[in-house]
C-alpha cells in the first residue's frame, strides 16, 4: 500500500503536520517490527497467482 501525504503548503500548518505524523503513525503500526514473532509469511505463485502461506510446523517447512 502506497503512503498518500498531504501536500504540504507554503508555511508550516500544523493541521497538515498532524494528519501527516497520523498517517505515518498508522502504516508504521501496520509494518513488521524485527522483534516480531511471525507465525506464517503469505507469498503469490508468481505463475499461477496463487496466494500460499509458508510456515514451519514441530520444525519442518510447510506449504499451504
Amino acid at each position: 500500500m502506497k503512503l498518500a501525504l498531504p501536500k504540504p503548503s507554503g508555511a508550516y500548518d500544523p493541521g497538515n503536520e498532524a494528519q501527516a505524523r497520523s498517517l505515518i503513525e498508522q502504516a508504521d503500526a501496520r509494518n513488521i517490527k524485527r522483534q516480531d514473532v511471525l507465525t506464517a509469511l503469505k507469498f503469490r505463485d508468481t505463475a499461477t497467482g496463487e496466494v500460499k502461506m509458508l510456515t514451519i510446523q514441530s520444525g519442518m517447512v510447510v506449504i499451504t
